[in-house]
Protein backbone atom coordinates (compact mmCIF):
# COMPACT_ATOMS: atom_id res chain seq x y z
CA UNK A 1 0.00 0.00 0.00
CA UNK A 2 1.37 3.39 -1.00
CA UNK A 3 2.09 6.04 1.64
CA UNK A 4 0.50 9.43 1.01
CA UNK A 5 1.40 12.70 2.74
CA UNK A 6 -1.37 15.30 2.59
CA UNK A 7 -0.33 18.85 3.59
CA UNK A 8 -2.89 21.61 4.05
CA UNK A 9 -3.97 24.49 6.26
CA UNK A 10 -7.59 23.35 6.40
CA UNK A 11 -8.59 19.84 7.43
CA UNK A 12 -9.68 18.85 10.95
CA UNK A 13 -9.12 22.27 12.53
CA UNK A 14 -11.30 24.27 10.14
CA UNK A 15 -14.86 24.40 8.81
CA UNK A 16 -13.99 26.38 5.69
CA UNK A 17 -15.12 25.30 2.23
CA UNK A 18 -11.54 24.21 1.52
CA UNK A 19 -11.52 22.07 4.67
CA UNK A 20 -14.73 20.32 3.64
CA UNK A 21 -13.26 19.64 0.19
CA UNK A 22 -9.99 18.38 1.70
CA UNK A 23 -11.79 16.08 4.13
CA UNK A 24 -13.70 14.45 1.27
CA UNK A 25 -10.47 13.89 -0.64
CA UNK A 26 -8.60 12.48 2.36
CA UNK A 27 -11.47 10.09 3.15
CA UNK A 28 -11.39 8.87 -0.45
CA UNK A 29 -7.59 8.49 -0.39
CA UNK A 30 -7.72 6.56 2.90
CA UNK A 31 -9.77 3.82 1.24
CA UNK A 32 -6.81 2.87 -0.97
CA UNK A 33 -3.69 4.36 0.65
CA UNK A 34 -2.00 4.85 4.01
CA UNK A 35 -2.56 8.57 4.58
CA UNK A 36 -0.63 10.88 6.89
CA UNK A 37 -1.53 14.55 7.12
CA UNK A 38 0.21 17.71 8.23
CA UNK A 39 -2.16 20.56 8.95
CA UNK A 40 -1.12 24.16 9.63
CA UNK A 41 -3.61 25.88 11.88
CA UNK A 42 -4.09 29.32 13.50
CA UNK A 43 -3.03 29.48 17.12
CA UNK A 44 -6.59 29.75 18.46
CA UNK A 45 -8.20 27.09 16.22
CA UNK A 46 -10.28 24.24 17.66
CA UNK A 47 -10.80 20.77 16.23
CA UNK A 48 -13.95 20.66 14.09
CA UNK A 49 -13.98 16.98 13.21
CA UNK A 50 -12.09 13.72 13.57
CA UNK A 51 -10.94 11.91 10.43
CA UNK A 52 -10.58 8.15 10.90
CA UNK A 53 -7.80 6.14 9.30
CA UNK A 54 -5.34 9.03 9.02
CA UNK A 55 -2.52 10.32 11.19
CA UNK A 56 -2.82 14.12 11.42
CA UNK A 57 -0.05 16.32 12.83
CA UNK A 58 -1.38 19.80 13.62
CA UNK A 59 1.22 22.59 13.55
CA UNK A 60 0.10 25.87 15.12
CA UNK A 61 0.83 29.10 13.30
CA UNK A 62 1.99 32.24 15.16
CA UNK A 63 -1.17 34.26 14.53
CA UNK A 64 -4.88 34.39 15.26
CA UNK A 65 -7.51 35.47 12.78
CA UNK A 66 -8.78 39.00 13.33
CA UNK A 67 -12.48 39.73 13.47
CA UNK A 68 -12.73 42.28 10.67
CA UNK A 69 -16.34 43.13 11.60
CA UNK A 70 -15.18 44.80 14.79
CA UNK A 71 -12.59 47.14 13.39
CA UNK A 72 -14.43 49.44 11.00
CA UNK A 73 -16.43 51.66 13.31
CA UNK A 74 -16.32 55.44 13.61
CA UNK A 75 -12.83 55.30 15.16
CA UNK A 76 -11.43 53.48 12.16
CA UNK A 77 -8.96 56.13 11.05
CA UNK A 78 -7.32 57.14 7.80
CA UNK A 79 -4.06 55.40 8.74
CA UNK A 80 -5.84 52.06 9.12
CA UNK A 81 -7.56 52.56 5.77
CA UNK A 82 -4.15 53.15 4.16
CA UNK A 83 -2.83 49.98 5.83
CA UNK A 84 -5.79 48.04 4.49
CA UNK A 85 -5.13 49.34 0.98
CA UNK A 86 -1.44 48.37 1.23
CA UNK A 87 -2.42 44.86 2.40
CA UNK A 88 -4.79 44.60 -0.54
CA UNK A 89 -2.04 45.34 -3.08
CA UNK A 90 0.54 43.23 -1.21
CA UNK A 91 -1.67 40.19 -1.82
CA UNK A 92 -0.34 40.09 -5.37
CA UNK A 93 2.87 38.57 -3.95
CA UNK A 94 1.88 37.57 -0.37
CA UNK A 95 -1.65 36.17 -0.67
CA UNK A 96 -2.34 35.44 3.01
CA UNK A 97 -0.92 35.04 6.52
CA UNK A 98 0.46 31.61 5.69
CA UNK A 99 2.62 33.04 2.92
CA UNK A 100 3.69 35.87 5.25
CA UNK A 101 4.73 33.25 7.83
CA UNK A 102 6.43 31.03 5.27
CA UNK A 103 9.65 30.70 7.30
CA UNK A 104 7.70 29.55 10.36
CA UNK A 105 5.92 26.93 8.25
CA UNK A 106 9.24 25.63 6.91
CA UNK A 107 10.81 25.44 10.38
CA UNK A 108 7.73 23.71 11.81
CA UNK A 109 7.56 21.09 9.10
CA UNK A 110 11.32 20.42 9.22
CA UNK A 111 11.15 19.84 12.99
CA UNK A 112 7.88 17.87 13.20
CA UNK A 113 7.36 15.96 9.96
CA UNK A 114 7.61 12.18 10.23
CA UNK A 115 10.82 10.57 9.01
CA UNK A 116 9.07 8.33 6.52
CA UNK A 117 9.20 7.53 2.83
CA UNK A 118 6.16 8.69 0.85
CA UNK A 119 5.25 7.68 -2.66
CA UNK A 120 2.72 10.52 -3.06
CA UNK A 121 2.82 14.08 -1.67
CA UNK A 122 -0.17 16.43 -1.98
CA UNK A 123 -0.27 20.09 -0.92
CA UNK A 124 -3.77 21.51 -0.99
CA UNK A 125 -5.08 25.07 -0.75
CA UNK A 126 -6.93 27.24 0.25
CA UNK A 127 -5.29 29.25 1.80
CA UNK A 128 -2.91 29.73 -1.09
CA UNK A 129 0.16 30.40 1.08
CA UNK A 130 0.45 26.71 1.96
CA UNK A 131 1.84 26.18 -1.56
CA UNK A 132 4.92 28.17 -0.55
CA UNK A 133 6.01 24.92 1.11
CA UNK A 134 7.05 23.67 -2.33
CA UNK A 135 10.19 25.76 -1.74
CA UNK A 136 10.98 24.03 1.60
CA UNK A 137 13.90 21.66 2.05
CA UNK A 138 11.59 19.00 3.54
CA UNK A 139 9.41 18.80 0.42
CA UNK A 140 12.49 18.95 -1.82
CA UNK A 141 13.88 15.95 0.10
CA UNK A 142 10.66 13.99 -0.49
CA UNK A 143 10.88 14.76 -4.21
CA UNK A 144 14.53 13.69 -4.32
CA UNK A 145 13.48 10.40 -2.67
CA UNK A 146 11.13 9.67 -5.56
CA UNK A 147 7.75 10.97 -4.37
CA UNK A 148 5.20 11.94 -7.01
CA UNK A 149 3.93 15.42 -6.21
CA UNK A 150 0.53 17.06 -6.63
CA UNK A 151 -0.70 20.59 -6.04
CA UNK A 152 -4.45 20.84 -5.42
CA UNK A 153 -5.85 24.34 -5.91
CA UNK A 154 -9.22 25.62 -4.75
CA UNK A 155 -9.32 29.24 -5.89
CA UNK A 156 -6.51 30.14 -8.29
CA UNK A 157 -3.96 32.75 -7.21
CA UNK A 158 -3.67 34.64 -10.49
CA UNK A 159 -7.22 35.33 -11.56
CA UNK A 160 -8.83 35.07 -8.12
CA UNK A 161 -11.84 37.40 -8.30
CA UNK A 162 -11.74 38.08 -4.55
CA UNK A 163 -8.22 39.51 -4.30
CA UNK A 164 -5.84 41.81 -6.15
CA UNK A 165 -3.40 40.16 -8.55
CA UNK A 166 -1.19 41.33 -11.41
CA UNK A 167 1.57 40.21 -13.78
CA UNK A 168 3.92 39.49 -10.87
CA UNK A 169 1.26 37.19 -9.39
CA UNK A 170 1.22 35.20 -12.63
CA UNK A 171 5.02 34.90 -12.57
CA UNK A 172 5.05 33.63 -8.98
CA UNK A 173 2.14 31.26 -9.63
CA UNK A 174 3.97 29.73 -12.61
CA UNK A 175 7.06 29.30 -10.45
CA UNK A 176 5.02 27.38 -7.87
CA UNK A 177 3.49 25.27 -10.67
CA UNK A 178 6.99 24.27 -11.77
CA UNK A 179 7.73 22.67 -8.39
CA UNK A 180 5.41 19.65 -8.64
CA UNK A 181 4.70 16.95 -11.20
CA UNK A 182 0.95 17.61 -11.38
CA UNK A 183 -1.37 20.54 -10.68
CA UNK A 184 -5.01 19.77 -9.91
CA UNK A 185 -7.85 22.31 -10.14
CA UNK A 186 -11.22 21.73 -8.51
CA UNK A 187 -13.14 23.85 -11.04
CA UNK A 188 -13.48 22.76 -14.68
CA UNK A 189 -13.60 26.36 -15.89
CA UNK A 190 -10.38 27.29 -14.11
CA UNK A 191 -8.71 24.11 -15.40
CA UNK A 192 -9.57 25.02 -19.00
CA UNK A 193 -8.58 28.67 -18.57
CA UNK A 194 -5.22 27.83 -16.99
CA UNK A 195 -4.51 25.15 -19.61
CA UNK A 196 -4.95 27.51 -22.55
CA UNK A 197 -1.50 28.47 -23.81
CA UNK A 198 0.26 27.37 -20.61
CA UNK A 199 3.69 25.69 -20.80
CA UNK A 200 2.53 23.57 -17.84
CA UNK A 201 -0.74 22.32 -19.38
CA UNK A 202 0.60 18.77 -19.76
CA UNK A 203 0.63 18.48 -15.97
CA UNK A 204 -2.79 20.11 -15.35
CA UNK A 205 -5.61 17.89 -14.07
CA UNK A 206 -9.22 18.41 -12.98
CA UNK A 207 -10.76 16.89 -9.85
CA UNK A 208 -14.09 18.17 -8.62
CA UNK A 209 -15.22 18.22 -5.02
CA UNK A 210 -16.81 15.04 -3.71
CA UNK A 211 -20.51 14.74 -2.92
CA UNK A 212 -21.86 14.69 0.63
CA UNK A 213 -22.98 11.06 0.47
CA UNK A 214 -23.19 7.96 -1.72
CA UNK A 215 -25.92 8.53 -4.33
CA UNK A 216 -25.92 5.13 -6.03
CA UNK A 217 -29.10 4.10 -4.18
CA UNK A 218 -30.96 7.30 -5.09
CA UNK A 219 -33.98 7.01 -7.39
CA UNK A 220 -33.59 8.45 -10.88
CA UNK A 221 -35.99 11.20 -9.86
CA UNK A 222 -38.05 12.31 -6.89
CA UNK A 223 -41.01 14.62 -6.38
CA UNK A 224 -41.31 17.29 -3.69
CA UNK A 225 -44.58 19.17 -3.07
CA UNK A 226 -44.13 22.78 -1.96
CA UNK A 227 -47.25 23.90 -0.12
CA UNK A 228 -48.00 27.30 1.40
CA UNK A 229 -45.10 29.34 2.74
CA UNK A 230 -41.70 28.38 1.28
CA UNK A 231 -38.59 28.68 3.45
CA UNK A 232 -35.52 29.51 1.35
CA UNK A 233 -32.03 29.01 2.79
CA UNK A 234 -28.86 30.74 1.63
CA UNK A 235 -25.65 29.70 3.43
CA UNK A 236 -22.50 31.39 2.14
CA UNK A 237 -20.90 34.77 1.60
CA UNK A 238 -22.63 37.34 -0.60
CA UNK A 239 -20.32 40.17 -1.56
CA UNK A 240 -22.33 41.95 -4.24
CA UNK A 241 -19.32 42.57 -6.49
CA UNK A 242 -19.38 38.91 -7.48
CA UNK A 243 -22.30 37.28 -5.58
CA UNK A 244 -25.27 39.62 -5.47
CA UNK A 245 -28.07 38.57 -3.11
CA UNK A 246 -30.02 41.82 -3.46
CA UNK A 247 -32.28 40.67 -6.35
CA UNK A 248 -33.52 37.68 -4.37
CA UNK A 249 -34.15 39.80 -1.27
CA UNK A 250 -36.13 42.26 -3.38
CA UNK A 251 -38.15 39.45 -4.98
CA UNK A 252 -39.13 37.94 -1.66
CA UNK A 253 -39.50 40.88 0.72
CA UNK A 254 -43.19 41.51 -0.06
CA UNK A 255 -44.08 37.83 -0.46
CA UNK A 256 -45.46 35.36 2.12
CA UNK A 257 -42.26 33.32 1.87
CA UNK A 258 -39.17 33.34 4.13
CA UNK A 259 -35.46 33.72 3.47
CA UNK A 260 -32.80 32.74 6.01
CA UNK A 261 -29.28 33.99 5.23
CA UNK A 262 -26.10 32.84 6.95
CA UNK A 263 -22.80 34.39 5.85
CA UNK A 264 -20.87 37.61 5.45
CA UNK A 265 -21.46 40.20 2.78
CA UNK A 266 -23.20 43.40 1.83
CA UNK A 267 -26.82 44.19 1.03
CA UNK A 268 -28.11 47.46 -0.39
CA UNK A 269 -30.63 48.11 2.38
CA UNK A 270 -31.44 46.92 5.86
CA UNK A 271 -33.37 43.73 5.27
CA UNK A 272 -32.98 42.88 8.98
CA UNK A 273 -36.09 44.92 9.67
CA UNK A 274 -38.28 42.61 7.58
CA UNK A 275 -40.14 39.80 9.34
CA UNK A 276 -39.60 37.30 6.53
CA UNK A 277 -35.84 37.78 6.06
CA UNK A 278 -33.31 36.77 8.72
CA UNK A 279 -29.58 37.48 8.38
CA UNK A 280 -26.86 35.93 10.55
CA UNK A 281 -23.09 35.97 10.37
CA UNK A 282 -21.07 32.87 9.59
CA UNK A 283 -21.66 29.97 11.96
CA UNK A 284 -20.09 26.52 12.53
CA UNK A 285 -20.65 23.94 9.83
CA UNK A 286 -22.83 21.72 12.06
CA UNK A 287 -25.20 24.62 12.76
CA UNK A 288 -25.33 25.48 9.06
CA UNK A 289 -26.20 21.84 8.29
CA UNK A 290 -29.10 22.01 10.76
CA UNK A 291 -30.31 25.24 9.13
CA UNK A 292 -30.15 23.64 5.69
CA UNK A 293 -32.32 20.77 6.90
CA UNK A 294 -34.96 23.28 8.05
CA UNK A 295 -35.33 24.75 4.54
CA UNK A 296 -37.71 23.92 1.73
CA UNK A 297 -35.58 25.30 -1.12
CA UNK A 298 -31.79 25.78 -0.98
CA UNK A 299 -30.06 28.64 -2.79
CA UNK A 300 -26.65 28.86 -4.44
CA UNK A 301 -25.30 32.14 -5.82
CA UNK A 302 -22.97 31.58 -8.77
CA UNK A 303 -20.10 34.03 -9.24
CA UNK A 304 -20.98 36.72 -11.77
CA UNK A 305 -17.36 36.86 -12.98
CA UNK A 306 -14.67 34.21 -13.33
CA UNK A 307 -14.96 30.45 -13.83
CA UNK A 308 -15.02 29.14 -10.25
CA UNK A 309 -17.99 27.00 -9.22
CA UNK A 310 -19.07 27.28 -5.55
CA UNK A 311 -18.26 24.08 -3.66
CA UNK A 312 -21.69 24.06 -2.07
CA UNK A 313 -23.13 22.85 -5.41
CA UNK A 314 -21.58 19.48 -4.54
CA UNK A 315 -22.55 19.75 -0.87
CA UNK A 316 -26.22 20.40 -1.61
CA UNK A 317 -26.75 18.26 -4.72
CA UNK A 318 -27.39 15.11 -2.69
CA UNK A 319 -29.94 16.77 -0.40
CA UNK A 320 -33.53 15.66 -0.93
CA UNK A 321 -34.60 19.25 -1.52
CA UNK A 322 -34.95 21.56 -4.53
CA UNK A 323 -31.76 23.55 -5.13
CA UNK A 324 -31.97 26.86 -6.98
CA UNK A 325 -28.86 28.20 -8.73
CA UNK A 326 -28.89 31.98 -9.29
CA UNK A 327 -26.65 33.12 -12.13
CA UNK A 328 -25.72 36.35 -13.93
CA UNK A 329 -22.88 35.11 -16.13
CA UNK A 330 -24.37 32.63 -18.62
CA UNK A 331 -20.93 31.31 -19.59
CA UNK A 332 -20.52 29.74 -16.17
CA UNK A 333 -23.49 27.48 -16.88
CA UNK A 334 -21.22 25.45 -19.17
CA UNK A 335 -19.32 24.28 -16.09
CA UNK A 336 -22.27 23.33 -13.86
CA UNK A 337 -22.07 19.60 -13.05
CA UNK A 338 -25.27 17.48 -13.36
CA UNK A 339 -27.18 20.67 -14.23
CA UNK A 340 -30.51 18.84 -14.64
CA UNK A 341 -30.46 18.37 -10.86
CA UNK A 342 -30.94 22.11 -10.25
CA UNK A 343 -33.43 24.91 -10.86
CA UNK A 344 -31.48 27.47 -12.92
CA UNK A 345 -32.69 31.06 -12.49
CA UNK A 346 -31.33 34.33 -13.90
CA UNK A 347 -30.39 36.51 -10.92
CA UNK A 348 -32.90 39.21 -11.81
CA UNK A 349 -35.79 40.22 -9.54
CA UNK A 350 -38.55 39.63 -12.11
CA UNK A 351 -37.11 36.23 -13.16
CA UNK A 352 -36.88 35.14 -9.53
CA UNK A 353 -40.47 36.22 -8.85
CA UNK A 354 -41.70 34.23 -11.87
CA UNK A 355 -39.92 31.05 -10.77
CA UNK A 356 -41.13 31.36 -7.16
CA UNK A 357 -44.67 31.76 -8.48
CA UNK A 358 -44.30 28.62 -10.61
CA UNK A 359 -42.94 26.39 -7.82
CA UNK A 360 -45.40 27.59 -5.15
CA UNK A 361 -47.98 24.89 -4.37
CA UNK A 362 -46.46 22.70 -7.08
CA UNK A 363 -44.71 19.36 -7.38
CA UNK A 364 -41.00 19.84 -8.00
CA UNK A 365 -39.27 17.00 -9.85
CA UNK A 366 -35.69 16.44 -8.65
CA UNK A 367 -33.73 14.73 -11.42
CA UNK A 368 -30.94 12.53 -10.01
CA UNK A 369 -30.01 10.70 -13.24
CA UNK A 370 -26.84 12.69 -13.97
CA UNK A 371 -25.93 12.88 -10.30
CA UNK A 372 -26.04 9.09 -9.91
CA UNK A 373 -23.26 8.78 -12.50
CA UNK A 374 -20.89 10.77 -10.28
CA UNK A 375 -18.18 8.42 -8.95
CA UNK A 376 -15.73 10.47 -6.88
CA UNK A 377 -13.75 7.47 -5.62
CA UNK A 378 -13.12 6.36 -9.19
CA UNK A 379 -11.90 9.85 -10.15
CA UNK A 380 -9.53 9.96 -7.17
CA UNK A 381 -8.02 6.58 -8.03
CA UNK A 382 -7.70 7.55 -11.69
CA UNK A 383 -5.49 10.48 -10.70
CA UNK A 384 -3.52 9.07 -7.77
CA UNK A 385 -3.36 5.31 -8.50
CA UNK A 386 -2.90 5.16 -12.26
CA UNK A 387 -0.36 6.54 -14.68
CA UNK A 388 -0.58 9.80 -12.77
CA UNK A 389 1.13 8.29 -9.68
Amino acid sequence: MKNVLFISAALEMSDSSAAIRNRKLVKALAQSFQVDSIEFSPRNAEKMCELPNISNIVLKMPFSFQNSSKKKGKSYGQLNKIKDRLKYYTKSIVPDSYAANYRHMVTSIDNNAPDKKYQIVIISSDPKGVHFLWFSSFVKKLINNGAKTYQYWGDPWAGDIASYNNTLTKVLEKRIYSKSKYIIFNSKGTFLEKSEGSPHKEKFLFLSRGLDCDVTSFPEEDSIKLEGKIRFIYAGDFHSRFRNLNPFCEAIKNSPHELAIVGNGDLKEDYHALDNISIKKRMPYKEVSQLVESGDVLLVLLNNIGNQIPGKIYDLASKNKPVMLLYENEKILDFIPFSSRFILVKNVESEIENVISKISNSNIIIDYKELKKENYQEKVLEIFDSGKS
